[in-house]
């Protein structure tokens, strides 16, 4: 928020971008051995990129006001987990992933507006069993607790003229149940 002297009108400015958190995926381990896999995952985002935009500069009934929303993005990458150590049973896990957009999504699914996201992390945690799914003990859930770092390039076009390029990046603390 700028404000002026009182000979010239009051300046702002407010810009908001949306991007939300909730992310569903299939992932498919092509290399798999008891303390090391390695392979492909699909994410989508479930919600729209929104940009907000509004500003007001010369005239107070015309606050120049610009709202669109973008497809949420569609990526595909790989992926590698170890398990490089165990403490009372526990394992300890390090995982490296890096995710690209989609090709094609646009021309697949018929949308106007493209949401296009890059995004890699490397995180490590633990990961312990709260529940054997099977009688035989093969498959369990887990409940990991994994902190790392991650980087994500967003690019979005919301009009043939209007696009955002957004980059960020930092440390990352996450709670998530595994199956």
């Amino acid at each position: 928020l700028g404000l002026t002297n009182s000979n010239t009108l009051d300046q702002f400015r407010v810009s908001e971008l949306d991007l939300s958190s909730t992310r569903v995926g299939i992932c498919l381990d092509l290399i798999r051995y008891p303390f090391l896999r390695g392979g492909i995952d699909f994410d989508l985002n479930v919600n729209s990129v929104t940009f907000l935009d509004t500003k007001k500069l010369d005239d107070v009934n015309d606050p120049g006001r610009f709202h669109q929303s973008s497809t949420g993005p569609a990526t595909i990458g790989l992926h590698i987990f170890a398990i490089p150590a165990r403490v009372r049973e526990v394992p300890i896990i390090a995982q490296a992933k890096i995710n690209f957009p989609f090709p094609y999504w646009k021309q697949i699914t018929g949308i106007q507006y493209e949401a296009k996201m890059l995004d890699w992390e490397v995180m490590a945690g633990a990961r312990p069993a709260v529940w054997d799914a099977s009688v035989l003990g093969l498959s369990t859930f887990s409940l990991g607790v994994e902190a790392g770092f991650r980087s994500v390039t967003l690019d979005a076009d919301f009009t043939n003229s209007t696009s955002i390029h957004a980059q960020w990046q930092g440390p990352f603390f996450q709670v998530g149940l595994y199956y």
